[in-house]
């Protein structure tokens, strides 16, 4: 980060830190400081990724409720066929 091991010591005892040190703080260690404050908010907020994975997942859902209605048709169909087979051959 650039700053001395006494300034490092005082962000630690510190009740607050400025946005610019917790930003380089979780660029740093590779965590993100910043939505985990975030989601301590008592406020809803989805991120724009959040909106994204939840649009994705309302159209695969969608997708898969279409292609279940599809497999359960081909099983009645299929189901009766086999149904006049049988009756065919006398089983």
């Amino acid at each position: 980060m650039n700053v001395s091991s006494t300034s490092v010591y005082q962000y630690a005892k510190s009740s607050s830190l400025p946005l610019g040190i917790l930003w380089k703080m979780s660029l740093l260690l590779d965590h993100n400081f910043v939505a985990e404050i975030g989601e301590m908010l008592p406020v809803q907020y989805a991120s724009k990724r959040e909106k994204e994975l939840e649009q994705r997942i309302k159209t695969l859902e969608k997708k898969l409720e279409t292609q279940l209605d599809t497999y359960e048709k081909q099983i009645e169909r299929l189901s009766m066929e086999v149904s006049v087979y049988k009756n065919i051959v006398g089983k």
